[in-house]
């Protein structure tokens, strides 16, 4: 089923079932101004564009790239630095595009 997504807060623009990337740039782009960890492998996201996000990563935690995140202390360690998600100090750095395909995918 084919369908288009459009938000422009949030600088996406999806058509044909698929996610389309982000690109530093677009009209509407919202790099991420702060990060929130929640309980239960969630993350709180507000990006420049005054948008929020929740991420619920519990999905992922069983694949080798998000493994570490099911280490609640290190998954407290979230912090930004406007392009990136990043826990432990850089060990594991994630973009809005692969985030977001967590929300919009699973």
């Amino acid at each position: 089923m084919d369908f288009l997504f459009n938000c422009p807060r949030m600088g996406f623009k999806c058509g044909q079932g698929r996610l389309c990337s982000l690109q530093k740039g677009d009209v509407g782009m919202g790099y991420i101004k702060s990060v929130q960890p929640m309980k239960n492998h969630k993350l709180y996201m507000e990006m420049e564009g005054g948008s929020t996000v929740t991420v619920d990563l519990t999905s992922k935690l069983h694949t080798m790239k998000y493994l570490e995140l099911s280490n609640e202390d290190f998954f407290n360690t979230a912090s930004t630095d406007g392009d990136y998600v990043i826990w432990g100090e850089g060990r594991l750095r994630l973009t809005v595009n692969e985030l977001m395909e967590i929300v919009l995918l699973g």
